[in-house]
């Protein structure tokens, strides 16, 4: 049995409403508000639930972990709101209309879930990913690269949360 289960995803926002809105038309879900601002995207089971919290605070630096989605197209994703940051050869960097950085994988045809994957940046992939992996009872997969992938797990909106090598910027 699992020490833990997945309940849902939470992104902040400055602009609930703006950041729902988009979110939903990006991975067709549906858009829920909530009187004091703050709502959600809910799809076809619970486990496809967001929350969209409203905070005072913008976002001042690059965010450490970011959604994989899929899409047909960058231009589907630009008339939503988003912007291109960065192109790699798999896959194009995007930023949502508030700024939070997000990969577009473009397919000829995508999936009913267009999310992908949860990434996190760490200093230390292989380390966190196991200990994810041994808090949901999942198996990990360790690329010769260095990062590390864990898929199957029980009740995520997602096919996998993977997770990237990145520098430590504290000094």
């Amino acid at each position: 049995m699992a020490m833990a289960r997945f309940k849902d995803l939470v992104l902040d926002a400055v602009d609930a409403q703006l950041l729902g809105r988009f979110w939903a038309q990006a991975l067709r879900l549906d858009w829920h508000v909530q009187d004091n601002g703050d709502g959600w995207l809910n799809g076809p089971t619970p486990r496809h639930t967001i929350w969209i919290n409203q905070v005072p605070e913008p976002i001042t630096a690059k965010n450490r972990v970011h959604f994989d989605v899929y899409a047909t197209s960058l231009a589907e994703l630009e008339a939503l709101g988003a912007t291109v940051v960065e192109s790699q050869s798999r896959w194009t960097v995007m930023a949502d209309p508030e700024g939070t950085l997000f990969c577009a994988f473009l397919r000829d045809q995508v999936p009913p879930d267009r999310l992908h994957g949860l990434v996190v940046d760490s200093t230390d992939p292989v380390a966190i990913a196991t200990w994810w992996a041994g808090v949901f009872r999942a198996p990990v997969e360790i690329s010769p690269q260095g990062w590390a992938t864990v898929p199957e797990i029980p009740g995520i909106p997602m096919v996998t949360m993977d997770f990237n090598r990145c520098r430590n910027r504290r000094p």
